[in-house]
């Protein structure tokens, strides 16, 4: 999601300030075990079709223009499904800062930043984590 609003605060246009993803969508979303990376793909490349279509009048309007990022989001979870799903992504390099937040995830969880953005998310793991620590 905060990739999602990343791209789209990038949009200088009305109809990107505007959107919010259905609950179909965001079901889709949640229920997927697409890694980080993976995941900021779909909504920079969304993003980016959505807006390109808009740039060129594709769209007939705001509404329209953000029917549009959700099919675009929707049609990537359906090559995920379907096996067709290829990300034009790279490995997270080591040459990228460290965040804090990847600093705690590391020493609490054990999970490098290479982890974070290049594996699946191990929600169970995490939840059962803060299970056992009594978070």
């Amino acid at each position: 999601y905060n990739a999602l609003e990343y791209y789209l605060s990038n949009v200088e246009e009305r109809w990107a300030q505007e959107f919010s993803l259905n609950e179909k969508t965001t079901e889709r979303v949640e229920a997927s075990d697409l890694s980080a990376k993976d995941l900021v793909y779909i909504a920079r490349s969304a993003t980016g079709y959505a807006a390109g279509q808009h740039s060129i009048g594709g769209s007939m309007g705001n509404r329209h223009n953000c029917n549009i990022l959700i099919g675009s989001i929707n049609r990537n979870f359906d090559w995920v499904d379907e096996g067709r799903f290829y990300a034009i992504t790279y490995e997270r390099s080591k040459k990228q800062p460290v965040l804090s937040s990847e600093t705690l995830l590391e020493n609490f969880l054990g999970m490098t930043p290479e982890d974070i953005y290049n594996l699946p998310p191990l929600l169970q793991e995490i939840q059962e984590y803060n299970i056992n620590e009594g978070g």
